[in-house]
């Protein structure tokens, strides 16, 4: 699938000097199963490790399905979320994960 001039100079505009921060990716990952590693905690990581999340963002395109950006968002925060409280079964994720926070 080709992607139009448009859609380059957009993922240019969003993504211009941003990169993957493997150090908070690994951070997410070593301490995913830490008591004192919260839900927002997990989410700041996700965050600052995965800027490409901004892509879904942008109001003026649609995304697969005719979704918005904001409703493909939310089910991805929504997917990793769901990793952070499987991973957490032994404390508090079954909770969160049965009826959320």
């Amino acid at each position: 699938c080709a992607m139009g001039s448009s859609s380059i100079v957009t993922l240019e505009r969003l993504m211009k000097g941003k990169k993957t921060d493997w150090a908070r990716a690994r951070n997410a990952a070593t301490r995913i199963r830490d008591r004192d590693y919260s839900c927002n905690d997990f989410f700041q990581d996700v965050l600052a490790a995965f800027p490409e999340l901004v892509l879904y963002l942008d109001p003026d395109e649609l995304n697969t399905g005719g979704r918005t950006g904001d409703d493909e968002y939310q089910r991805t925060m929504g997917a990793m979320f769901c990793v952070y409280w499987l991973m957490r079964l032994h404390l508090d994720g079954g909770q969160s994960f049965s009826y959320g926070l």
